[in-house]
């Protein structure tokens, strides 16, 4: 009876459940535990329907404009996000009915005063995080009298009493009163970062616990910036180039400068990419954490950290610090991470931190050091001393557990290194060409040798590495090995020898790594199979998988060069006979087909291209072709017509411009007529004057008719005149 109970209210619980989902608006995504995603669908105005079970709302990137009066939203709505819209006022009946609401997200609006989102926010109960960014806002006001904290009940312009975290980044605010935020009296973290802050006058706020004044225009604290954030813990004023918290140390004594700004509660300091010349511990003297990178400090003075007696971690790199003296880290016992890199050191003493109990990890790489002195810390256990300028290394190695000099140009090693501490060791990326026999033999503790990336080229013999019995790990890639096939008195090579101990290397490794693995698989056979047999034989089946594992894996990263080839090979087939022939891979037959395929479809494409362009240029030949033929048919008839009329004795075609032929051809008078000479025949074939004046008025007239080829309705009236003009020269002379 009871499961039956049980069963009937999961299947009502589930039917509730799913009868609110059925109501999803169009294009929003409806998703578990309570979930709707209505975001950039170039929504206009608020979705009529919700889920009644929804517990947050995505509207942001779309075009609202305005939010109606009253919002129909299910109450139980926890989170609302309507950022990236055009909201530019929020009406108080909008959200203020929303009682379960918690984070609200305006980020990305076009709200101009906060001021009239502050009925809103002052009516949700239970809002804890609201988010304004790049809103412009302006400004935020809220008075206060001269040099006190208090301030009148109707200048506060924020109320809540449940509202703990408020960004307002990148909201244009170019000015910020000390009593903006005293109404909200549960705020710990703000966030003022990416605004043209130029002066900061500090807050009153008695429960902020975080600050974020980073990537503003800042140049001037005010000297009690921080006497009213009692609870200030966390404080980045990171990106600011003209901000310093200190005068100069320089001017110190000439002009000394009282800082009246102290806050111990502050634990946690990111000024980085400031213009800070000093150390900020005088003014806050509980400071655990400081980011001091990218400044402008050139020198460390004595006793600068004499009050730091809490500080665990400074980062002090991309400075201009040039020497770490004796008593530079002097009182800073507490310290255990300390970055010094990308600076300008020389030299760092060999006593700057000895009193330092308790650093564990030093960073001093990229700097100018020439050489390794012997830097030391009780406890320290990582030095980094990687892309400076050391040569040569000390034979006695500084005090640490693991130990970077990679990327210098060292090219020899001592002959006898000594380190009783160091475990893990790296050269990798430096010059080194060779290894004595006796150089690691004082490094009893080293567990792993990084000699990646040098100019080591036969493989040293592997006596060199007999006296290190911790070793666990070797490197040696990205060298320019040789192919050493000189086999020697036992007959076997350098490579087979060197390859050899690398793999009983790696399967050490191996086996120490893996020991609680192989515990617990016997447990497993122990309990699961009574079998001692079947479970040893399993158990060295694991162990053979393995070692096949590391084997193939070591053959396929060590390779040589042979000395009558310039392509490397493996070092398991550098030195085998040549008769062995490798067999042909076989190729694939889909990818022949694809490779087929692909080069019939280019040539194919290539060949209607050409034939396409071959058509072209032989349909515009043609056309030219044509047109010449047509152009030389029509001179052929004109100079056909012009020697018949000419044979035959008829006038010519005349235009209608006067020439001395028309007035030769104009019609005498009778009288006129009877006066003209008669024509002598030319029976010698000698051409008369009017014959020759006819032969050159023909030549003219062609090349005018070459020249103005629109004129042939023109032609036909000079043809019908000069027809008209020869039947009365016939009339004349038979006159």
């Amino acid at each position: 009876m009871q499961q039956v109970l049980i069963i009937t209210a999961v299947l009502a619980s589930l039917h509730a459940t799913t009868s609110g989902w059925l109501v999803c608006p169009q294009y929003c995504v409806c998703q578990a535990h309570g979930k709707v995603n209505c975001s950039r669908l170039a929504l206009h105005q608020m979705p009529t329907y919700l889920p009644a079970h929804i517990e947050e709302l995505s509207l942001s990137e779309n075009r609202l404009q305005q939010l109606p009066d009253q919002l129909y939203v299910p109450q139980m709505l926890q989170h609302l996000d309507l950022s990236r819209n055009l909201l530019q006022t929020l009406p108080e009946h909008a959200i203020g009915d929303l009682w379960m609401l918690t984070h609200l997200d305006l980020s990305e609006n076009r709200l101009h005063r906060i001021a009239d989102l502050a009925p809103a926010v002052q009516k949700l109960r239970r809002l804890t995080a609201l988010h304004m960014r790049a809103n412009p806002l302006g400004r935020i006001d809220g008075h206060c009298h001269h040099n006190s904290a208090a301030v009148g009940t109707n200048n506060v312009v924020l109320r809540s009493a449940s509202l703990s975290e408020l960004n307002v980044a990148d909201c244009g605010l170019s000015q910020i009163e000390r009593c903006a935020f005293v109404g909200l009296t549960n705020l710990t973290r703000l966030t003022l970062a990416d605004n043209p802050l130029e002066h900061f006058n500090g807050l009153v706020s008695s429960t902020l616990r975080q600050l974020d004044i980073s990537n503003c225009r800042l140049t001037v604290v005010a000297s009690d910036a921080f006497l009213h954030t009692p609870a200030l813990m966390y404080m980045d004023i990171s990106r600011n180039p003209r901000a310093n918290l200190l005068p100069s140390t320089k001017n110190r004594e000439d002009s000394p400068t009282i800082i009246n700004y102290m806050s111990t509660s502050l634990v946690h300091l990111d000024a980085s990419g400031c213009s800070m010349t000093d150390i900020p511990v005088t003014i806050f003297p509980n400071l655990k954490q400081i980011s001091l990178r990218a400044n402008v400090m050139r020198e460390l003075p004595s006793r600068t950290f004499y009050r730091a007696r809490h500080l665990l971690a400074i980062d002090l790199s991309r400075n201009q610090l040039t020497e770490i003296g004796d008593s530079t880290f002097l009182g800073a016992e507490s310290l255990t991470v300390l970055n010094l890199s990308e600076n300008f050191i020389i030299s760092v003493d060999a006593a700057a931190f000895l009193q330092m109990v308790d650093l564990v990890y030093l960073d001093l790489s990229h700097n100018q050091l020439r050489h390794l002195t012997n830097i030391s810390a009780p406890a320290m256990t990582r030095l980094i001393l990687s892309h400076c300028a050391i040569e040569e290394l000390p034979s006695v190695l500084p005090h640490s557990i693991s130990l970077d000099i990679s990327n210098n140009p060292i090219s020899i090693l001592p002959d006898h290194l000594f380190s009783f501490h160091i475990q893990e060791l790296d050269l990798s990326y430096c010059r080194l060409s060779s290894i004595h026999k006796s150089t690691f033999e004082g490094m009893i503790a080293l567990k792993k040798l990084d000699l990646r990336g040098n100019r080591l080229t036969l493989p040293f013999d592997i006596g060199v590495l007999s006296s290190l019995k911790q070793l666990k790990a070797l490197s040696v890639t990205d060298n320019p090995w040789q192919c050493a096939c000189d086999k020697n008195v036992s007959g076997t090579t350098k490579i087979e020898n060197f390859l050899k101990f690398m793999i009983e290397l790696s399967l050490k490794t191996n086996v120490d790594e893996n020991s609680n693995n192989i515990n617990e698989n016997r447990n497993y056979w122990r309990f699961f199979n009574n079998d001692e047999k079947y479970k040893n034989e399993n158990i060295e089946l694991i162990y053979e998988n393995q070692n096949t594992s590391k084997v193939d894996e070591m053959g396929r990263h060590l390779k040589c060069r042979p000395s009558n080839s310039n392509a490397e090979v493996l070092w398991s087939q550098a030195c085998q006979a040549p008769t062995t022939t490798e067999k042909p891979r076989r190729r694939n037959p889909e990818r022949q087909w694809m490779a087929f395929i692909v080069t019939f479809a280019v040539v194919s494409s290539i060949l209607i291209v050409l034939l396409v362009l071959r058509q072209n240029l032989v349909e515009e030949s043609r056309l030219r072709r044509r047109a010449r033929e047509e152009r030389a048919n029509s001179n052929l008839e004109e100079t056909m017509i012009a020697s018949t009329t000419l044979s035959e004795g008829a006038p010519l075609a005349v235009r209608p411009v006067r020439s001395p032929i028309a007035d030769i051809l104009q019609l005498p008078t009778y009288e006129e007529a009877i006066l003209l000479p008669k024509p002598i025949p030319d029976d010698f074939g000698v051409e008369s004057n009017s014959t020759r004046e006819v032969s050159t008025w023909i030549s003219q007239e062609n090349s005018l008719d070459d020249d103005d080829d629109d004129n042939d309705d023109q032609n036909q009236i000079d043809e019908n005149h000069c027809s008209n003009l020869n039947h009365n020269s016939e009339s004349t002379t038979s006159l």
